[in-house]
């Protein structure tokens, strides 16, 4: 069996203030939870790490779509709610999770919420349904000749 490891580390008072804070505040929000100190820095550690191993940083949004498949009654389709975008994928929910399959090709199209309402559509291949929630990975050419400079640029925004 392995030992269990434990890591001390002197954190300096400014960042201890700031872990106090958002326990504080994370312990108001979900009073049901009732985390400590370790569990938030370990909450804390594993999302930074989660975010430093990604592909791709992710975006989170809130912008209306559509989606299509091909199924054997024909094209169908239904609006989504964009959650989040990468430069690599998609996160959106739709009424119609049910009938989505993890390994499914489907279209995409939505409006960015930039100046510009950019019309962006992608080609995906469905990785996660959750619930109402589908994460797909953008099917990309080999040569990179569907990039998106527009796109790309409004993933770059804050």
């Amino acid at each position: 069996m392995a030992e269990e490891r434990v890591t001390q580390i002197r954190l300096g008072d400014s960042l201890d203030r700031r872990i106090d804070e958002a326990l504080d505040l994370f312990n108001k929000r979900n009073p049901e939870i009732s985390w400590d100190r370790e569990q938030l820095i370990r909450l804390a550690v594993g999302y930074g790490l989660n975010q430093l191993f990604r592909q791709y940083v992710r975006k989170e949004t809130n912008m209306p779509g559509v989606y299509q498949k091909l199924t054997p009654e024909g094209i169908v389709g239904n609006e989504i709610n964009v959650e989040n975008l990468s430069l690599g994928g998609i996160g959106f929910t739709t009424r119609d999770s049910a009938f989505m399959r993890e390994g499914e090709i489907i279209d995409l199209e939505f409006i960015l919420d930039n100046a510009e309402r950019s019309v962006i559509s992608k080609t995906a291949v469905i990785r996660k349904v959750a619930g109402d929630y589908v994460g797909a990975e953008f099917i990309e050419a080999a040569d990179a000749s569907d990039r998106d400079p527009e796109f790309e640029a409004y993933l770059q925004e804050s």
